[in-house]
């Protein structure tokens, strides 16, 4: 069983959807493309959409397109501090006019995983315990990981509007 991407192949029912990890929409044209690289989809992530774990990332761009106060939010979003809404994230992604895409689709599909509590055993040798990239790191450098690249690239010539990367 490989791992994959969170939102490899998501739709949130509001007009926002990914395809092969990347953030599309029938709202906007994007003009700013995050580039990330991974979500994993392992049963335990608790993420509602991009860099949804323990980053001040929505707040700070809350603060910018929301409160127009530099200072209103001041706390990382997490499972346990849901601020800004997923609402609201969309809103951002709306008046930024921003998409995402990740690099990394996930595990590849012959690297065997085996999905524990609290951890990840991947080609029964390598235990992945944490969101952090340095994991990716590692798997990468093994040759373990199918990468998003082509899909990414192709997305970037199909969408003229983006200015920023």
């Amino acid at each position: 069983m490989a791992i994959i991407h969170k939102f490899q192949e998501y739709d949130w029912g509001n007009g926002f959807k990914t395809k092969n990890s990347i953030l599309k929409n029938n709202t906007y044209t994007p003009e700013v493309l995050f580039i990330g690289t991974f979500n994993h989809g392992w049963k335990c992530n608790p993420s509602d959409f991009f860099y949804g774990r323990g980053m001040y990332m929505w707040p700070i761009l809350a603060n910018l397109f929301i409160h127009n106060d530099k200072d209103f939010l001041k706390t990382v979003r997490n499972i346990n501090n849901d601020v800004p809404t997923l609402k609201e994230i969309f809103e951002i992604c709306k008046k930024g006019k921003i998409s995402f895409a990740d690099i990394i689709k996930g595990t590849k599909t012959t690297i065997p995983v085996e999905e524990n509590s609290g951890y990840v055993k991947v080609n029964n040798i390598y235990n992945w315990i944490d969101y952090k990239d340095s994991h990716l790191n590692f798997m990468g450098n093994s040759n373990w990981l199918d990468d998003n690249v082509d899909e990414i690239i192709k997305y970037i010539n199909e969408t003229p509007s983006i200015k920023y990367i």
